[in-house]
């Protein structure tokens, strides 16, 4: 599915935002700022109740057996969970507004915390090749991230016993199991393993987590739900991939949709850049590209701009989770190289993580290597009627790929590791080792 915008909400209506949190206090003033004709009713929530910003908060339990009079909007980084008990009351069909950290500050707190967690063995990465025999397993994720962990688990490891899923939000049946309400501290003494699941993982493992449970284990997969910007008119989808030109690729696509937004690294006005989900078939007729880097030449550069440089989104948490205030390329090798990939920054991510599904095929139609941008993009995008004005904000210094070993006091113990964690990217793409 992909996420409502603004444009997605009729003249002049009445609205009612679920989620009473960041995501739905964002929403309510991006609606009074771009919607002036719409008029917000009050805030809905599973749980809370009181008042907010001057609008009550009025409880699930509280309302109408067949919902409120007027227009749902969810935003909530549980929306899964909120249209499927919408749906089981029989509610009218909301709106759903793309959720997750309501600012970068607080996306790169949480991305720190993680890779801390992780370095100390309290967030596990896990496959259905990791379980033990015969394990009873219940699955953290009502959605079809969920669904889709169970029907691979009954495909590759037969003797498991998957006895329902769970969720934070009410109760239910989902997929033909029960679906049971559990509170994060509870996780710990769930009979058998739970594994969490879900497109919007990162916020349910922090609640295990923060709730004073020893561990939580993850279940590997990475979806085909991405960062993109998408050009409805002219059917095309730009999918980012970080520190390969995607600040300036973003930043030209602003101004060409007209907008004049001065950070290219937050989600662009009205839906334009947006999580979407590639294999969704309103998309199938859409051009979808992407850009890449030779491996070395990104990762280089995300360190000298996320961490040389000073740039307090990243070296303020990760400075207080680690105990840091200066970071050396080994440091920052050492995190790389030693995190999983479902755990690590999309800055650093392998490029093909961020473009392939969890089988290995290619989500997009078209790879055009970052140094043959200049001469390829121009002709792509013009076949679609854009001519961008492709800006260079983010430039670093460049690195040969030939020299990178004995350059920048790369140990000499991380470089076959390097080569073996981005080996993928290096085949993949084109690139010399």
């Amino acid at each position: 599915m992909g996420f409502a915008t603004l444009r997605d909400i009729p003249q002049k209506a009445s609205v009612h935002i679920y989620g009473a949190g960041a995501a739905g206090r964002q929403l309510k003033r991006r609606i009074q700022q771009e919607r002036s004709d719409v008029t917000i009713v009050n805030f809905l929530d599973t749980y809370k109740q009181g008042t907010l910003e001057g609008l009550d908060i009025i409880r699930l339990d509280s309302l109408p057996v067949h919902g409120p009079e007027g227009l749902v909007l969810v935003a909530s980084t549980h929306w899964s969970d909120i249209c499927t008990e919408l749906e089981r009351r029989s509610f009218a069909t909301p709106l759903v507004f793309e959720p997750g950290p309501s600012n970068v500050a607080e996306y790169r707190w949480l991305g720190a915390k993680l890779h801390r967690l992780h370095r100390e063995q309290r967030l596990w990465v896990v496959s259905g090749q990791d379980l033990p025999q015969n394990a009873k397993v219940s699955i953290l994720g009502r959605d079809r991230a969920g669904k889709k962990a169970r029907k691979e688990l009954r495909a590759s490891r037969p003797d498991l016993e998957i006895v329902s899923y769970l969720t934070f939000s009410a109760g239910g049946t989902f997929d033909g199991l029960p679906a049971r309400h559990i509170e994060p501290e509870d996780i710990a003494n769930e009979p058998g393993i739970a594994i969490l699941a879900g497109h919007y993982w990162e916020e349910s493992a922090m609640r295990v987590l923060n709730s004073g449970v020893a561990s939580a284990q993850v279940y590997e997969q990475y979806g085909t739900i991405r960062d993109c910007v998408v050009l409805d008119q002219e059917k095309v989808i730009y999918v980012n991939v970080p520190k390969a030109a995607s600040s300036s690729i973003n930043q030209a696509f602003l101004q060409y949709a007209g907008f004049d937004v001065a950070d290219p690294h937050l989600p662009i006005p009205d839906g334009i850049r947006r999580d979407i989900d590639l294999r969704d078939p309103a998309f199938d007729d859409y051009l979808k590209f992407s850009i890449v880097r030779h491996p070395w030449e990104r990762i280089f550069s995300g360190f000298k701009s996320k961490f040389v440089r000073q740039d307090e989104f990243f070296r303020t948490p990760y400075g207080k989770e680690f105990g840091l205030t200066e970071f050396s390329l080994s440091w920052f090798l050492d995190l790389v190289l030693h995190t999983h990939d479902l755990v690590t920054d999309l800055h650093w991510r392998p490029q093909w993580r961020l473009l392939c599904d969890d089988d290995g095929e290619l989500l997009v139609d078209r790879v055009i290597r970052m140094e043959e941008m200049g001469n390829e993009l121009p002709d792509l995008l013009r076949a679609y009627g854009i001519t961008l004005d492709i800006p260079h904000l983010n430039s670093t210094e460049y690195i040969s790929k030939h020299r990178w070993k004995q350059s920048f006091d790369c140990p000499e113990e991380y470089q076959e590791m390097f080569l073996d964690k981005f080996l993928r990217d290096f085949e993949l793409f084109g690139y010399e080792m």
